[in-house]
């Protein structure tokens, strides 16, 4: 996913599983502060699958997204079957794009430039 510096990025991850609880699903980074920079929300299914009990879905909001919060994002779904540790991991990965400021300076006084000489 790529989004502007200040901008939110929202991921949905999807399960299918039963039993299907509320510590289902999560998402993790390692290193990652997510209780301070993201909002996790439990979220429906998508129209047409609300007949299906077993579908989960968990959304992470990175707010205010930084060039530092660039990386990947895992969504593990463990339902408890098959013995501890049993579970399935997808990543994705957040990429922000950079502001060039000597770009923005040069316009800046670019800017002010064309204006003085109207």
């Amino acid at each position: 996913m790529l989004v502007g510096p200040g901008e939110p990025a929202l991921f949905e991850c999807k399960v299918d599983a039963s039993p299907i609880r509320p510590d289902t699903i999560r998402w993790e980074r390692s290193g990652y502060d997510m209780e301070g920079k993201t909002k996790t929300t439990s979220g429906s299914p998508a129209s047409g699958e609300s007949d299906r009990a077993n579908i989960g879905v968990v959304l992470l909001t990175v707010l205010n997204s930084t060039a530092d919060d660039s990386g990947p994002f895992d969504c593990v779904a463990e339902n408890g079957v098959g013995g501890a540790g049993t579970s399935v991991r997808n990543q994705t990965y957040l990429l922000v794009r950079r502001e060039l400021l000597g770009m923005r300076k040069n316009l800046a006084v670019e800017t002010i430039l064309n204006s003085q000489l109207k």
